[in-house]
């Protein structure tokens, strides 16, 4: 049942950025915290600040930061690293095809708050 709950929040994640998106509101730190609001509201994850950003430092793998495989940057220095992203996105000099920034953004967004 976990399962099922974490995809339904994972469509009404995506469905609301879309919706907030085709009515014209940009892609924005805001709507990434409204978007993760959705989709943490239920089951897994709900207690762990929904629609916030994190607040304390994380890592992937291993059991503390100077033994993981991944650390990403302080909590911090989080919205900085948000705000620079949010320019990239919206920059228009930078010449990238659509899908390259695309993945360009994901990955520095997952590089951001993974």
């Amino acid at each position: 049942m976990d399962d099922v709950v974490e995809v339904s929040n994972y469509v009404a994640a995506m469905e609301h950025g879309l919706t907030r998106l085709r009515g014209g509101f940009p892609l924005s730190s805001r709507l990434i915290r409204e978007i993760h609001e959705k989709l943490l509201s239920r089951g897994r994850g709900s207690s762990k600040d929904p629609g916030e950003f994190r607040r304390s430092q994380n890592w992937v793998g291993g059991s503390r930061p100077g033994a993981a495989l991944f650390v990403p940057p302080p909590h911090t220095a989080v919205k900085d690293c948000i705000s620079d992203l949010e320019r990239f996105l919206h920059g228009t000099q930078d010449g990238f095809p659509a899908v390259v920034k695309a993945g360009l953004a994901h990955v520095q967004f997952e590089t951001i708050h993974p």
